[in-house]
């Protein structure tokens, strides 16, 4: 945006500085120009005259003037026109915003147009007679105080593949206002920060914005991906931001088994008895329950012992889990002596399954002496 600011001067008056009147409001784009009347009419001392866009009052345009030598002046119009061309010079069509009478105290004029429109401005002094253009202040924006609309809807679901969430995103039907949306991720049973300053920006678009769009995001490749919420900011050309459209909580897709163990061995130990021993990886936190079957006489692969349910096998650890497990997976390794049925070839199949039901399976084979 220009911000031009200029003091007016007539005839051979040179030093106005010191004599301008700042108004509250934040100046943008104005350009001033003093003319005088023609032929003999002195106009004395300009005033200096100053527009922009308003601070505290939405849809409109504040214009202050600042009144120097006014004994010439016999009334001073201040006269609009939308749009980015000035009123005309003439000083005899466009709207009147104010007429200011005589003694002509400084001014500050709020003009409401309204939100998104632009306006320019004539300044026009009476002398004699005469109607003289002052200055004008040219295509300055209305404010626009005010946020732009919500979603019409927003939701997210556990995503299609290993640690992503699909969100949906419902446009209303005026989406007009919004020039940046994002969505905003965070770890945890809470959403980001309605002031959008945390979080990560998991998707970002600036536009089009309409009908229903679904944006899949990956929130985590760890294992398990974990829970997540989400919030959505928009924000209008003049920064403006809505952000009251969140959701809580949302699971990532776990699609990948637990980690393996580190090492699975089953060994002899003492007559009529085999040593199954398992160690655990450094990362267990997949790890929900695990189950353990046995099977006599079977050659590895274990194929007639099964997970589900152990098929023809023999259960030799059923669910541990909980504060089992956890003591299990604290001591690093996890030892059972397994008296066997008899002399011979054992399988053993170790199920390890995390809380999405994701299956880790590892067999081995052991023999136990005469």
């Amino acid at each position: 945006m220009r911000n031009v600011m200029g003091n007016l001067k007539a005839g051979n008056l040179s030093n106005l500085a010191g004599l301008l009147l700042l108004c509250s409001c934040a100046a943008v784009g104005f350009n001033l120009e003093g003319i005088t009347a023609s032929g003999s009419v002195d106009t004395g001392p300009l005033p200096t005259f100053e527009a922009g866009t308003h601070s505290s009052v939405d849809g409109a345009v504040s214009i202050s003037v600042h009144f120097l030598e006014t004994s010439k002046y016999e009334s001073v119009d201040l006269r609009r026109k939308l749009g980015s061309v000035a009123p005309a010079a003439s000083c005899d069509t466009d709207t009147i915003v104010q007429t200011i009478p005589p003694p002509f105290a400084d001014q500050v004029v709020s003009d409401s147009i309204g939100t998104g429109l632009t306006a320019s401005y004539r300044l026009c002094a009476n002398i004699e007679g005469s109607p003289t253009s002052i200055g004008v202040a040219e295509n300055i924006s209305a404010s626009d105080l005010t946020a732009p609309g919500a979603l019409d809807a927003f939701s997210c679901i556990t995503g299609p593949s290993h640690g992503r969430i699909r969100c949906t995103i419902d446009f209303p039907a005026d989406s007009s206002d919004y020039a940046l949306l994002e969505l905003r991720s965070l770890a945890g049973s809470s959403a980001p920060s309605a002031s959008c300053n945390d979080g990560t920006v998991a998707a970002s678009s600036t536009g089009p914005f309409a009908a229903t769009r679904n944006i899949t995001v990956l929130a985590s490749s760890a294992n398990p991906p974990g829970n997540f919420s989400f919030r959505i900011c928009i924000w209008d050309a003049a920064n403006n931001l809505t952000s009251s459209n969140s959701v809580a909580n949302i699971a990532a897709l776990d699609a990948t088994a637990p980690e393996r163990l580190d090492s699975i061995s089953a060994t002899t130990n003492i007559s009529a008895e085999v040593r199954l021993t398992l160690d655990f990886p450094a990362d267990t936190t997949d790890y929900v329950t695990i189950d353990i079957y046995e099977q006599y006489q079977v050659p590895i692969p274990a194929t007639a012992i099964d997970c589900d349910g152990g098929g023809d096998g023999t259960v030799l650890v059923d669910s541990l889990s909980g504060a089992g497990l956890t003591a299990a997976i604290a001591g690093g390794t996890y030892e059972i002596r397994e008296g066997a049925s008899g002399a011979g070839d054992y399988a053993y199949l170790v199920c390890i399954r995390d809380a999405a039901g994701n299956l880790d399976e590892e067999a081995v084979g052991g023999t136990a002496l005469p």
